[in-house]
């Protein structure tokens, strides 16, 4: 198989399993643009030895804060959360927490390739 025809090849993986992530969790497409991307390369990630977890599967509305989508959870019960469309992660662990609008750096997902 030449490197156009394994190229191609991957191309066609992805994307298939794009449209399958997408259609299990509905929810996806109500994330940023970087955590849609990352969640449809990525089923789950996990901390080794903690407690932070993001995943397809956690996508959801949060019970924490309404109007805010669920993508995983932290230490103690914590939600991380996000705006509908927004790729800024914040980490709550009541309702009443006052959001500042500035997700620490820790909270932002980034994707190095």
């Amino acid at each position: 198989m030449n490197i156009l025809s394994r190229i191609l090849q991957s191309i066609k993986s992805r994307s298939a399993a794009d449209i399958q992530a997408r259609d299990e969790i509905p929810m996806i497409e109500n994330l940023g643009p970087v955590l849609r991307d990352f969640l449809l390369r990525f089923e789950s990630v996990a901390e080794a030895n903690g407690d932070f977890s993001v995943g397809r599967r956690t996508v959801g509305n949060s019970k924490l804060r309404p109007g805010f989508l669920k993508i995983g959870s932290d230490f103690a019960n914590s939600e991380l959360i996000v705006k509908p469309g927004s790729d800024h992660v914040f980490i709550v662990t009541d309702a009443d927490h006052r959001l500042d609008g500035l997700p620490t750096l820790y909270h932002n997902i980034y994707l190095l390739e």
